[in-house]
């Protein structure tokens, strides 16, 4: 919950649908994420609830993680920042068994190339002496370049399916406390 709300975070890490275009080639992992990415810069507590979880949290298997954001500061405030990583920067240790899943990489859970860009910017401060306003916005870009389908699949009935397609995930959240 992010102060009192639910948001949902519906991951199923067993779910394995596939896709229906054309069954059997690649595969689409169902119940994705439904979360919200705020700015830690305005969470006041977050508590971890992992065991002997209250009726007030119920509706799921599992547990859960209650965040509060804090009130606005008096005077003006802003921030803006900028993260940024990719494949290049980064060392994977894979098991010998996924060396070729990796190498030919034609479904999600196999990501060896990647690039995410995540951005913020955050306004706070005082309008009166009794409201306090309190803006964020955050965008996070990520770009996975996969291979078109699994070698060898579909390749007598479609040609030349080495080409890579590129997978997009992209989240955009805006924030407003008075």
């Amino acid at each position: 919950t992010l102060d009192g709300v639910n948001m949902n975070n519906d991951l199923d890490p067993l779910s394995n649908k596939k896709y229906t275009g054309l069954p059997g080639v690649w595969q689409v992992y169902g119940s994705s994420s439904q979360g919200l990415a705020i700015d830690s810069d305005l969470l006041e507590s977050v508590e971890v609830h992992d065991s002997n979880v209250s009726a007030k949290y119920g509706g799921f298997t599992g547990g859960g993680v209650e965040a509060k954001t804090r009130n606005p500061r008096r005077g003006f405030h802003g921030k803006v920042s900028l993260k940024h990583t990719r494949d290049a920067w980064t060392k994977l240790h894979i098991h010998e068994k996924h060396q070729e899943d990796f190498s030919n990489s034609y479904e999600p859970k196999y990501q060896p190339k990647f690039s995410k860009w995540n951005g913020n910017v955050n306004l706070e401060g005082f309008v009166r002496d009794d409201l306090g306003l309190m803006f964020s916005y955050s965008r996070t870009n990520s770009r996975i370049p996969l291979k078109a389908y699994k070698p060898g699949s579909v390749d007598k009935i479609y040609g030349d399916l080495n080409k890579e397609r590129v997978q997009r995930r992209d989240i955009q959240n805006y924030f407003l406390k008075a």
